[in-house]
This record gives C-alpha cells, structure tokens and sequence, in this order.
C-alpha cells in the first residue's frame, strides 16, 4: 500500500506540480515555498547579525528598544513585495510561517535567546475576518517553532481597540495619527519583568511599533525588542 501511495503521489505531483511562489517554477524535493534560486536572491538585511544596525538606530530615536532587526528590505517591484502580496492578499499564511521558522533555524538560532514572550502586531477585527489570519501572528508561530528554547507566543497582550485605515501612500505624520490610539493593553494579562518581542510584518516609518510600544512599556519592568519579516530601506 506504500508503494501504491507514493506512486500516487508522484503521478499528483506530475499533475499539479508545488511551484515556487516567486519564479513559478516547480519545487525539487525538499524545497519548501520558494526555490533554492529565489531564497538565495531574497534581499537579507543582516539587521540580525549586529546588535547596532540602521532598524534599532531609527526606533532607538523615539524608543527605548532592546534590540531590534527586520529579516529582509522590501524594494519596490522586487521580489519581496511579491512575496508580501502572496502573503497579505492571496490567502498564503504558510510563507509568514516559513519565515519565522527559517529565521530562528537558519539565519540567527541565537536571536531569540533572551526573549520571554513573542507579541503579534494585531490586525482589527474587520481586516482579521475579511483575510481570515493575521500574517504576523503566523510569522511568530514559526519563530517559536523553530526556536531551541520554551517561548510563549502570546496573541492575546495587545488588543486593537479601533480598525485604523490602510497606512499605505501615508507618510510619518499621518502613519501615526492613523495608529497612536489604535492599541490598548490585556488587563487579564501582565508578564511583569519579562522580554518582550514585537513582531510585525513590514516596518516603513515604525509608527505601528511606536504605538505598540507606548502600551507594552506600561507593563512594570518590561524589555521590549522588534523583529519584523521586511523593513523599507530607507526607514
């Protein structure tokens, strides 16, 4: 019956072959998403790698932040901002998974060390019932998979208190006015004295993450750090 089932398998493979969500091309056994080809061309920030790096200069401006990295810049007609559509508006929520997974397995295991508790950016209610997940929640799930220590992924610290509009085509002055009230804290829920990380999608202007912030720091002796899938490159 193995045999048979794994005939049939392959004869569904042939069929309707997986293909590489950036180039299309069909997936080789144990390629996962994306081909080999794309992943080596994805644009890695290696924000990871260094404790000082452009991200956490840019929020350390406004917040006191432990540490802080985005996984890849998102270029404008490039490859990420093709794969961020697949996975904000075509229903893929495995590739926010496979990012965090491959992050925490691949790129820096040793990251995630220090980190008590990882805290999705949440979507509103509307938006989360209209896309059916929250991407970010997603990224987090694989964060925690592929991490070599106990981390609780904790989706229920930030609550959204408003549906703000889209941020996009909005500048640094408008971004925060749209969000700065947008959040709101669990009182059901207080880690005092734990470390904290944010994650989040995309980081343009931080504005998100500033009002995120601005709530988190309420919780008593609490470190926060930020961890995003991509970052625009001139942030």
């Amino acid at each position: 019956m193995r045999k048979i089932s794994s005939f049939g398998n392959d004869f569904l493979d042939i069929l309707f072959p997986n293909l590489c969500l950036g180039c299309h091309s069909p997936l080789m056994a144990k390629e996962e998403l994306i081909c080999c080809h794309c992943k080596a061309d994805l644009p890695f920030t290696r924000q990871y790698l260094f404790k000082e790096n452009k991200l956490k200069s840019s929020l350390s401006g406004r917040l006191q932040i432990e540490k802080a990295a985005s996984l890849f810049y998102l270029l404008k007609a490039g490859l990420m901002e093709q794969l961020m559509y697949e996975m904000k508006y075509q229903g893929c929520k495995e590739l926010a998974f496979y990012f965090g997974k491959i992050f925490s397995n691949e790129l820096c295991p040793n990251w995630l060390d220090d980190i008590d508790i990882i805290v999705p950016v949440p979507l509103s209610i509307k938006k989360k019932r209209i896309r059916g997940y929250n991407q970010s929640e997603y990224f987090g799930m694989g964060l925690v998979n592929g991490a070599v220590k106990s981390i609780i992924l904790e989706n229920n610290l930030l609550i959204r208190k408003k549906g703000n509009q889209s941020q996009t085509r909005r500048g640094r002055i408008e971004r925060w006015n749209n969000v700065q009230y947008a959040f709101d804290l669990n009182s059901e829920i207080q880690p005092e004295g734990k470390h904290i990380l944010l994650v989040d999608d995309v980081v343009t202007t931080g504005s998100t993450i500033e009002a995120c912030f601005q709530v988190l720091n309420r919780i008593k002796n609490v470190k926060i750090s930020v961890l995003s899938i991509a970052t625009a490159k001139n942030i």
